[in-house]
């Protein structure tokens, strides 16, 4: 590694350490810090298919949402599935969604999310009903309404393919107004193979879905 690369990725490190940080004791939480599988206690059977928690930078979720076709989101819930600790959750807040729904699998990290959730302050706080629950995202169930899924990369292609076959279901239920945040995204493909589905916005950092039946 050259000399300049290796000063300009200690600089990014120490800012993406100190965004980490700042976001986490304004808002009296604790996100910060990636948790391996193994730490984060997830069955053996279930490591092929699930990614260790990676925190995703606050900016980059907020970017994300701000590029979202729709801008009212009164209507909408919020779901990120792989929450984790639960830091998008908190970034969702500063926006009036109707509610903010986190799915984790591991205990350990849906247990931190939570008295995340219950010692969260922020000023700027737009949607006050968050919930995170302890549950297999294949086995979720989407709310009824309108939704904004969001995904950093929380389990693989496999996973990805229950989790949207149902979100097909629900849509075929219950039509309603979709859209789709993946952050770094892996499963882009899978997600456009949804019947109706379009692609909004594209960049390294994410792609935005979105689907509108009625």
């Amino acid at each position: 590694m050259k000399a300049v690369d290796h000063v300009r990725r200690i600089v990014r490190l120490t800012g993406e350490f100190f965004e980490d940080r700042w976001f986490d004791l304004t808002r009296n939480v604790r996100t910060s810090g990636d948790t391996s599988l193994l730490a984060a206690g997830i069955a053996a059977e279930d490591f092929h298919d699930s990614e260790y928690y990676v925190p995703a930078r606050p900016r980059h979720i907020r970017q994300a949402l701000r590029e979202m076709p729709v801008q009212d989101v009164t209507g909408f819930s919020y779901v990120d599935l792989g929450s984790g600790k639960g830091r998008t959750l908190f970034v969702a807040a500063e926006l009036p969604f109707k509610q903010i729904i986190g799915v984790e699998l591991s205990c350990l990290l849906h247990q931190q999310a939570c008295a995340n959730i219950h010692s969260f302050r922020s000023s700027t706080q737009g949607c006050r009903h968050i919930t995170s629950l302890h549950q297999n995202a294949k086995d979720f169930t989407f709310p009824e309404g309108h939704i904004v899924l969001y995904l950093f990369n929380p389990f693989g292609s496999a996973t990805m393919q229950c989790v949207l076959n149902n979100l097909k279901a629900s849509l075929q239920r219950r039509p309603c107004h979709i859209i789709i945040i993946l952050l770094w995204p892996r499963c882009g493909d899978q997600v456009a193979a949804i019947e109706g589905m379009h692609l909004r916005c594209e960049t390294r950092q994410y792609q935005i879905f979105e689907v509108h039946t009625s």
